[in-house]
């Protein structure tokens, strides 16, 4: 019995922890905030070499025709609610919470941030056959 019940504890911890919580994207965007961006950067001055220092690389590039560019940083965080972790829960009555940030930044054709403009979002995320 006692074997038993070590072995539920591992079981139930590992679930637990391989599903806590998932992110995709950018994760230099995450602790970043439209404060501490505007601390770090400065439209008409800031360049790319700057951004990329600070972000790294975009998720997508938009090149345009006047020289210019467009980069995107994209973050998401789902976290999801403890009854997830209750053996059929989810398949009823599943919850996750989804945080989301975006970032846009606009260059000249000299390489220079011309405008920038982030995005925060929260989300409940419903699925389960009664959603």
């Amino acid at each position: 019995m006692n074997r038993q019940k070590t072995l539920l504890a591992f079981t139930f911890a590992g679930a637990l922890a391989l599903g806590a919580c998932t992110t995709v994207g950018n994760e230099a965007l995450r602790d970043q905030s439209a404060e501490t961006l505007h601390q770090k950067i400065t439209e008409g001055k800031s360049t790319r070499d700057e951004v990329v220092a600070l972000l790294g690389k975009p998720n997508s590039v938009l090149e345009q025709d006047s020289g210019g560019a467009i980069w995107i940083y994209r973050y998401q965080r789902a976290k999801p609610w403890p009854t997830e972790f209750i053996p059929l829960v989810p398949a009823v009555y599943g919850r996750l919470d989804l945080q989301s940030k975006e970032l846009v930044v606009n260059f000249d054709s000299s390489n220079v941030v011309t405008r920038y403009r982030l995005r925060e979002s929260t989300d409940l995320i419903k699925h389960g056959a009664f959603e």
